[in-house]
């Protein structure tokens, strides 16, 4: 009769044990995980291009040319921070027009920019301007050739500006 019980008390110990194992490891599975744990999640750029050229393109050819001399990609948010850009707009209809900052940071997928800091326009310049008003790779920061002086100019702190080419273009 002592063994019978002895039994019994054993097999309910074990019972129990292993419903207590089983609430213990469902609840740790269903315990939210705190994001900053993961090394994935920081805001840390996956790469980098120094002295880089990009060209927007739309169904009549280049739209805009960007320039600058560092680029960083940031995967956790999908933006890319640029140091020194220089941007050089073409619009159907409208003289091209020469844009450049201390920095500039491309949202939305890679539909706008925002450029911040000594923010420049430079509009009405020649109808034949191209890509060559960039300085060379290896010059000082700024971004355009000093033979670049026609047109108007107005500055701001910051400036935001669509790339994706519109319908109409």
């Amino acid at each position: 009769m002592q063994t019978a019980s002895l039994e019994r008390l054993i097999l309910v110990s074990v019972v129990a044990v292993l419903i207590g194992l089983g609430l213990w490891m469902q609840l740790g599975l269903l315990t939210e995980r705190n994001p900053s744990d993961s090394a994935a999640v920081r805001h840390q750029p996956d790469y980098y291009v120094k002295n880089f050229l990009a060209r927007g393109r739309d169904g009549l050819g280049t739209s805009y040319v960007l320039r600058g001399a560092h680029l960083e990609h940031f995967l956790d948010d999908s933006t890319v921070d640029i140091k020194e850009p220089c941007l050089l707009l073409f619009e159907k209809g409208v003289s091209p027009r020469l844009v450049f900052a201390d920095t500039g940071r491309v949202i939305e997928n890679g539909t706008m920019i925002v450029l911040h800091g000594n923010v420049e326009v430079r509009e009405r310049l020649p109808a034949n301007i191209d890509e060559s008003v960039f300085l060379p790779q290896d010059a000082s920061s700024a971004c355009f050739s000093p033979d670049v002086r026609d047109g108007t100019w107005t500055r701001a702190d910051e400036l935001m500006l669509q790339l994706k080419p519109g319908p109409e273009h």
